[in-house]
């Protein structure tokens, strides 16, 4: 029974293991939505005056 219990524990961590390796995954990846942007008031493609 012991052996039982723990393959019930590898299995409960490495579940674990995964679903907070993959929430990591979707912060870091809203994180990074941003960074790309220009937010400068230059306007560049036109050429100005």
């Amino acid at each position: 029974m012991q052996i039982a219990f723990q393959v019930l524990f590898i299995m409960l961590s490495a579940v674990s293991i995964f679903l907070f390796t993959k929430k990591i995954n979707e912060i870091r990846r809203n994180i990074r939505l941003g960074r790309d942007e220009n937010i400068s008031d230059n306007k560049t493609s036109d050429g100005g005056i």
